[in-house]
């Protein structure tokens, strides 16, 4: 039960329409051309890669989680639902 709010390229709205269909989920789009994606939760920040062989981090420390909140929030603003 945890609210979800990703940000996704324009180009991509198939895929954000996918996800906004989630319980809870929040979609929002923004010009942006990376096959990176981030998150945070609780404590919890992870970042994901989409290449040929897609990976990921997750970093459990406050810090990262706190730093990175203010930035997704700034670039939530920026995004057009």
């Amino acid at each position: 039960k945890v609210e979800f709010r990703i940000i996704i390229n324009q180009d991509s709205k198939k895929y954000g329409r996918k996800r906004a269909k989630l319980p809870l989920s929040k979609v929002r789009y923004l010009n942006l051309n990376t096959k990176t994606e981030f998150g945070i939760v609780g404590e919890h920040f992870f970042i994901v890669t989409y290449d040929r062989e897609p990976y990921g981090l997750l970093i459990k420390d406050k810090n990262f989680s706190d730093t990175y909140k203010i930035f997704f929030d700034f670039i939530w603003k920026q995004a057009k639902p």
